[in-house]
């Protein structure tokens, strides 16, 4: 009987509007609304059939339209949280922060099903809050990320120039480099990684650079110290023969 079936639906989405708090939004709507409800069981009660359609139908309209408002605004937050995950993925998190690549899409699948199958508004408002954060912490993450690999690059040239020698054959430019880098861990162990990701890139060239300085500094050293040998020989075998 439709009768029953409205006032099943009727029961049903003034649940839905008290889970979305609804006498938050308008308390003496909210009110009425349930007044109506239960004059509509009335109704029923008393088998006036077309009365309490026209009743049920009317609380489930008013409360699509008390809910209308957070409704489009869950909408607009799930639009929000799939922008959120774009602006993620432009920063890198792909490769470098994974983990809250999944926690926002789970976030857009729940935000979905809570819009879509339960109705829940409130909650899905509450879960774009959390996606917010998700994504703050995740752009926190991947810049991390992104920045320490690019140290660690850095630091394994540095690395080299010292096995070639650098604070031999190219002291000078060594020391500025090396308080370079040494500022460059400071503000990654500070976590100011937009300065880290800023600078490392201007930093690594100055280091290849200290490396080919270092090497070329170093193979005319080791040419100067061959050809310091053999005119040392060359001195002494003219020693030999030289009278007296």
């Amino acid at each position: 009987q439709y009768a029953n079936y409205l006032k099943e639906q009727a029961n049903f989405w003034i649940k839905v509007a008290k889970d979305n708090q609804a006498s938050a939004i308008n308390a003496d709507q909210f009110t009425q609304i349930q007044t109506d409800n239960e004059n509509g069981l009335t109704l029923i009660g008393k088998e006036k059939w077309d009365k309490s359609i026209a009743v049920f139908q009317k609380v489930i309209s008013d409360i699509d339209f008390l809910l209308k408002n957070l409704q489009n605004e869950s909408k607009t937050g799930l639009a929000e949280v799939n922008q959120l995950k774009d602006e993620l993925l432009k920063e890198g998190a792909t490769e470098n922060a994974p983990e809250y690549v999944e926690k926002l899409n789970q976030r857009i699948a729940e935000i979905q099903n809570l819009i879509d199958r339960d109705y829940n508004y409130r909650r899905a408002l509450f879960v774009r809050d959390q996606a917010r954060q998700d994504k703050l912490e995740g752009v926190i993450q991947t810049k991390k990320v992104k920045s320490q690999k690019q140290i660690t690059e850095i630091e394994n040239l540095m690395d080299e120039a010292t096995n070639l020698g650098a604070d031999l054959y190219a002291l000078q430019n060594y020391r500025a480099v090396t308080k370079d880098f040494e500022n460059l861990l400071t503000k990654f162990y500070d976590e100011n990684f937009d300065t880290v990701l800023v600078q490392a890139p201007d930093l690594k060239p100055k280091v290849q650079a200290l490396i080919l300085e270092t090497k070329q500094k170093g193979a005319q050293a080791k040419m100067d110290a061959v050809q310091a040998a053999i005119n040392s020989l060359t001195d002494g075998k003219a020693r030999i023969y030289l009278p007296g």
